[in-house]
């Protein structure tokens, strides 16, 4: 296929190539895959050199995918954070999904799991991480595996080492 001549093509800062804002001043882009996403800028332009995602009273991006997957994305003058949920969630039709718990720019949480997932075999997964993004956990293993059986597998981490628990009781007491 042979590109339209120059002169067919819309000048350079023309309307046709400015997204348009929606009445809450956001901006919504659909895919050629159907999937749609409404974003929200600090500076309120799409596409800038200098635009920073961010949003107060909810998430800056939201992503809707033709199948029903929908995805939140919690920013703060451009960086992923959220004082008081988590930064980042997933939801599949079939139940699955994930959260990711962000604090300005690292994955981490205090008071549980950075991360959590469930997945459609009814298994989960929780990971708990330290104020550098590292797994770690001191009151018990870094995360957890909880199986459709209910068994559980334990990953023991300290500050960004996997170790086993033995050693992980050591690394406490030598603390």
């Amino acid at each position: 296929e042979v590109a339209p001549p120059a002169s067919d093509l819309p000048p350079v800062g023309s309307d046709e190539e400015v997204p348009v804002a929606n009445a809450d001043g956001s901006y919504t882009e659909a895919g050629l895959n159907g999937n749609i996403t409404t974003s929200f800028y600090l500076d309120g332009r799409p596409r800038h050199m200098l635009s920073r995602l961010h949003r107060e009273d909810g998430p800056a991006q939201i992503g809707v995918d033709a199948d029903g997957e929908r995805r939140e994305w919690w920013y703060e003058n451009g960086v992923h954070h959220r004082e008081d949920g988590p930064a980042y969630i997933r939801t599949c039709p079939d139940g699955s999904g994930t959260e990711s718990y962000y604090k300005r720019g690292t994955m981490y949480r205090e008071d549980g799991p950075a991360y959590i997932a469930r997945h459609a075999d009814g298994s989960t997964t929780e990971e708990y991480y330290d104020d550098r993004g590292c797994p770690h956990r001191e009151g018990g293993p870094a995360a957890v595996v909880t199986h459709p059986d209910g068994k559980r597998t334990l990953y023991w981490y300290y500050h960004g080492r996997q170790l086993s628990s033995n050693r992980f009781l050591r690394a406490l007491q030598n603390n």
